[in-house]
C-alpha cells in the first residue's frame, strides 16, 4: 500500500495526493516517478503542448499522476483496440503480421524489423523482443528508447499496471509492467491499415480517422498534436507540415472531452455520467466506469490521510478515479491534461487563469477565496457545502493558471 506524498512531473513538478509507488509518468508532461506515473512522458521530440501550462498538472499540480505516460514527443498528453491491456502477446493473433513487418496498428501493436511492441506487453517481452534499451533513470520516467536498425528511433512506455510499491525511485519498472504506448520517429517506414506514417499530411491522417477531435499546439519544437484515443494513435505534426511522430497507445472508450460540472460534483460524457459522492458513498459504482471509459491504464490502492482507498487510473487522458475501498464507488476524480473537456463557463476550466476559475466558482456560490491545504500546500480547497468541494492547483505563471481540478475533493468533511 502507497501513502500520500509528493512527487515530480515531466513538464512539472506535481504535486501527487498519493504515491502509488508505481514508477510512472502521466499524460502530456504530467507524471509520478513512485506514484501513480504513466500519466505522462514528454513527447518524443521534447514537443510539449503549447497552450498555456498545456493545463497539464504543472509544479505541483496535485494530479495523481498515475500512470498515465504520455508519449515521448509530441504525444505529449499520451485502452484497447479490442486488445485488453496486459495481453503479453508480442503479436496479437489477429494480426496475421510476418515478424520484421515495419507496421502500425493503432491501439494494438508496432511492427518493426527485430519485431513486434504490442499495446499490454511486459517489459520482459519487448527487451526479448528489441533488446535491453536505454532509460535515464528519474522519478519521473517509465520510458525506455532504442534506435533500431535503419535509424529508427522508438520509445515505450510502461505502465506501473498494479500500483505496486517496488517501482520505487528511481522509478523502475517490473518485468511483468505492461506497454502503455509506442512512438517512433526518424526513418521508421511503418504504415497503419489506411496508408498512415511518418511524413503524412495532416489532411491525409483526417481522412483515414476523421476530422481531429482536438489538436493541441507544441513548443520546442512547435507543431501540433492531434490525438484520437478511441482509435489508439497520435500525431504530432511540424507546424504547417507532416508527421513527425506517431505514437500508438491503448484505445479509451471516449476521448478526453466531457463536461466538467463543479457544482453538481461529476463529469458527463456522452455515453454516462462519474458522479462522486464522497466518504458516505452515492458515487457512481465502480462497475459502470469502464463502459465510459474502457479498462483502466493501472489500478491499486492507495491511502490518504491514513484511509485506504481504490485507485483506478486513466492518466493517459487526464483522468483519475478515486474509490471508497470497500463499496467501490467514486469519491473523487482529479483532471488535468490531456483531458480538454471544459466547465461550459466559458474562460473557467483548465488552462484558465486562477482569477478567472475563482470568479467562475463564485458566481455558483463556492466560498473564495478557497483554504490552502496543510497536509498538500499546493492544493487549495473550495466547497459549497459539506458534500459539494472543489480542489484546484495552478501553476507557477504570471497569471497563475489551473492545472489541475478535483472534484469531490477533500474526502473529508470541509476543507482542510
Amino acid at each position: 500500500m502507497t501513502t500520500l506524498r509528493t512527487i515530480v512531473s515531466p513538464a512539472a513538478a506535481i504535486l501527487t495526493l498519493f504515491a502509488l509507488g508505481c514508477s510512472e509518468s502521466a499524460p502530456p508532461g504530467g507524471m509520478d516517478a513512485t506514484s501513480a506515473q504513466d500519466a505522462t512522458a514528454v513527447p518524443l521530440d521534447t514537443g510539449t503542448i503549447g497552450t498555456p501550462d498545456a493545463g497539464q498538472p504543472q509544479a505541483d499540480s496535485g494530479t495523481p499522476n498515475a500512470d498515465a505516460g504520455t508519449p515521448n514527443d509530441d504525444a505529449a498528453s499520451p485502452n484497447d483496440t479490442g486488445v485488453l491491456p496486459g495481453t503479453d502477446a508480442a503479436v496479437p493473433s489477429d494480426a496475421g503480421q510476418v515478424m520484421g513487418t515495419p507496421e502500425l496498428v493503432p491501439g494494438v501493436r508496432v511492427g518493426f524489423v527485430e519485431g513486434a511492441v504490442a499495446i499490454g506487453a511486459t517489459f520482459d517481452t519487448v527487451r526479448q523482443t528489441l533488446g535491453a534499451g536505454r532509460r535515464t533513470a528519474g522519478m519521473t520516467n517509465r520510458s525506455y528508447e532504442w534506435t533500431l536498425s535503419g535509424g529508427v528511433n522508438v520509445t515505450v512506455w510502461f505502465a506501473n499496471t498494479n500500483l505496486d510499491d517496488n517501482d520505487a525511485p528511481p522509478n523502475d519498472v517490473d518485468a511483468t509492467d505492461q506497454v502503455l504506448w509506442v512512438a517512433v520517429s526518424g526513418t521508421f517506414a511503418g504504415r497503419t491499415p489506411q496508408g498512415i506514417g511518418l511524413g503524412s499530411t495532416r489532411a491525409a491522417v483526417e481522412a483515414a480517422f476523421g476530422a481531429a477531435p482536438h489538436v493541441a499546439p507544441l513548443t520546442n519544437p512547435a507543431g501540433d498534436l492531434i490525438g484520437y484515443y478511441t482509435r489508439g494513435i497520435l500525431v504530432a505534426f511540424d507546424p504547417g507540415g507532416p508527421a513527425r511522430t506517431i505514437t500508438i497507445s491503448k484505445v479509451y472508450g471516449h476521448e478526453p472531452d466531457g463536461t466538467i460540472d463543479i457544482a453538481a460534483s461529476r463529469i458527463t460524457f456522452n455515453n454516462g455520467t462519474i458522479q462522486t459522492g464522497g466518504i458516505l458513498g452515492g458515487g457512481t459504482d465502480e462497475s459502470d466506469i469502464p463502459p465510459i471509459l474502457g479498462p483502466p491504464d493501472s489500478a491499486g490502492q492507495v491511502t490518504i490521510s491514513s484511509i485506504p482507498f481504490q485507485l483506478n487510473n486513466y492518466a493517459f487522458i487526464g483522468l483519475e478515479v478515486f474509490l471508497t475501498n470497500n463499496g467501490r464507488t467514486a469519491l473523487f476524480v482529479s483532471v488535468h491534461s490531456p483531458f480538454y473537456g471544459t466547465t461550459g463557463a466559458g474562460n473557467a476550466g483548465l488552462g484558465s487563469t486562477r482569477t478567472d476559475f475563482e470568479a467562475y466558482l463564485s458566481t455558483i456560490s463556492f466560498h473564495v477565496p478557497g483554504t490552502q491545504s496543510g497536509t498538500q500546500p499546493a492544493l487549495t480547497c473550495y466547497q459549497l457545502d459539506s458534500t459539494h468541494k472543489v480542489a484546484a492547483t495552478y501553476s507557477t505563471d504570471n497569471p497563475p493558471r489551473v492545472t489541475a481540478i478535483l472534484l469531490g475533493y477533500p474526502p473529508s468533511n470541509g476543507c482542510p
